[in-house]
């Protein structure tokens, strides 16, 4: 699964680059902590983009997880100490599962792709990877 932060040179533009630093970091923290499972992992995969790995999962569980990652990062406010106003995101996900003749640079591709799907029909919502 691929994550995108929606808009996420507007909050660098209004709010500056130590915040834009403190969202990237907290949506991680509160994503791992509040809707990933032990065995799953995120990282950063660049600028606001995240990879999500999630090992031993078919495609509609993935669904679930992308379902409470929406509802989790749309609800949430990202306030910096020492700051008045907090920030509101949302993400667009781009989704793939792994299937036996699949390589990793493949399944990549395609949550690429349902990423840019996702971004182009509004944004603020995932999208799975269809051949």
């Amino acid at each position: 699964m691929l994550i995108d932060i929606d808009f996420f040179k507007k909050v660098n533009d209004d709010y500056g680059h130590l915040y834009g630093d403190f969202v990237l970091k907290e949506f991680v923290h509160r994503i791992r902590e509040n809707v990933l499972r032990e065995t799953d992992q995120i990282g950063r995969f660049g600028g606001e983009e995240f990879l999500l790995l999630l090992p031993g999962t078919n495609i509609e569980q993935s669904q679930k997880i992308e379902n409470r990652i929406l509802t989790y990062t749309e609800s949430e406010d990202f306030l910096m100490s020492g700051e008045l106003k907090a920030v509101k995101i949302t993400v667009s996900i781009g989704n793939s599962n792994m299937e036996k003749e699949k390589k990793a640079k493949e399944l990549l591709k395609h949550a690429d792709v349902a990423l840019y799907q996702a971004k182009n029909s509004g944004r603020n919502r995932s999208c799975i990877f269809k051949a």
